[in-house]
């Protein structure tokens, strides 16, 4: 509903910056591609807690639209619009079992499970190696899959704090890459029921820790190392899409890994690592061949996917 002059900063935005218009923006419309029996749509969402919707985070937009009870109602819509076989969400806020503060959270899985009745879905939540779970909202992310179009062959949850304090072999990275952050990745094998073809739709989450990159990288060294442990080999092998917030820009660590396959050895984000601890991952490298959908589409990627106080 609102856009913002480009020269303006966001921690000195005013009402007078802003830029009202009568109607919201229309759905981007994407060309069809034809239906030859193997097309199918994926779509992928932060939804977006509701404690980090403040005005502190977004000095632009208004109360009402930073309300679960309109996010929300747009949210719907928007998917109803695209209908899509696949959904990957993340940031999904629900409330477990015995919870104090049960009645003074908003449970968005609950909202989608209504509005996706159709779907069969997974959902995995934010994991913490050391200690309880803490009390109030529990995050984490989800996948919903169409039954009508494809069968389900297993999944796998990997748990970042858990996994590389056990790859880790010193204290120090113990304690760098095994507490603290608890960010999740899902893993789902799907049979595409046209054509019997197998495929890996992964939905993951990294920590928002921009201080501490290699945190990042590692994160996403675990997922993809994950994700090829499920794929098998030779012509047995079985494609991937994985969808995600990854917290990265164009020039960060993380995309270089993700779309060129490695980094060099002497790379800033490694070194500042080592500096730190033995690496979890001595090998940063990954054979998935992956390809950006908006780069591949687009040309380029996008020229921003967030824009917050602090971050574009």
């Amino acid at each position: 509903k609102y856009f913002i002059k480009r020269n303006t900063q966001p921690t000195t935005l005013r009402y007078r910056e802003i830029i009202a218009v009568d109607n919201p923006v229309n759905f981007r419309v994407f060309e069809e591609t034809g239906d030859d029996g193997e097309c199918f749509t994926v779509m992928t969402y932060n939804v977006l807690a509701d404690f980090l919707t403040s005005y502190y985070q977004f000095p632009y937009a208004s109360i009402s639209s930073r309300r679960w009870e309109d996010r929300r109602k747009k949210l719907a819509k928007e998917i109803k619009y695209y209908n899509p076989d696949i959904v990957c969400l993340q940031e999904l806020q629900t409330v477990h079992k015995g919870s104090k503060q049960l009645r003074k959270t908003s449970d968005h899985l609950k909202f989608f499970l209504e509005k996706l009745c159709d779907y069969q879905y997974l959902y995995k939540r934010k994991s913490r190696h050391h200690g309880p779970p803490k009390d109030g909202p529990e995050l984490g992310n989800a996948i919903f899959f169409n039954p009508d179009k494809f069968g389900y062959d297993g999944n796998r949850e990997v748990e970042y704090e858990k996994l590389l304090y056990e790859k880790c072999e010193d204290n120090k990275g113990k304690q760098l890459y095994g507490t603290g952050n608890p960010q999740v990745a899902l893993l789902i094998s799907l049979r595409h029921l046209a054509t019997g073809k197998k495929f890996i739709i992964a939905n993951t989450h990294i920590t928002s820790n921009f201080a501490a990159p290699y945190i990042q990288l590692m994160q996403v060294r675990m997922c993809l190392q994950e994700i090829r442990s499920l794929q098998g080999s030779g012509k047995n092998r079985i494609p991937v899409i994985l969808a995600g917030d990854f917290n990265a820009t164009p020039a960060t660590a993380v995309y270089e890994l993700l779309s060129v396959g490695t980094l060099p050895k002497d790379h800033e984000c490694l070194e500042m690592a080592r500096s730190l601890s033995k690496l979890p991952f001595p090998d940063v490298s990954h054979d998935l061949h992956l390809s950006s959908a908006y780069k591949t589409v687009l040309g380029e990627e996008p020229a921003c996917t967030n824009l917050t106080h602090e971050f574009e």
